[in-house]
């Protein structure tokens, strides 16, 4: 005997189906404002990541700590471009990015 799962199939009679299912039981305009949201949200997370990118680029710091700045910054960089928004958010309003990575900022998107 094996200890695979054993996988359960389906069938679906796509003929028994409600006209333009899975999205019938909400109007179109339902379903294109969702999407219109969504897109926001990924404007938004593409935005504040620009911005942290934008401040955290041009803070001058002296000769002496270029190399442990730019250390710093390259974990902030993938934060700022991987990081959902929410997450993004969190570290901007809190000023996490701040104290952390010596950036003297302050977000107020949210």
């Amino acid at each position: 005997m094996s200890n695979a799962p054993e996988h359960k199939r389906f069938v679906v009679d796509i003929t028994n189906l409600p006209p333009l299912f899975p999205t019938h039981r909400h109007s179109a305009v339902f379903w294109e404002n969702l999407g219109r949201t969504i897109a926001t949200f990924g404007f938004l997370e593409e935005v504040l990541g620009k911005a942290i990118f934008a401040f955290s680029a041009t803070t001058p710091y002296p000769e002496s700590e270029v190399e442990a700045a730019f250390e710093k910054w390259l974990p902030t960089l993938e934060r700022a471009l991987i990081d959902p928004a929410w997450k993004m958010g969190d570290h901007c309003c809190t000023g996490k990015i701040a104290a952390d990575d010596g950036l003297d900022i302050a977000f107020a998107f949210f």
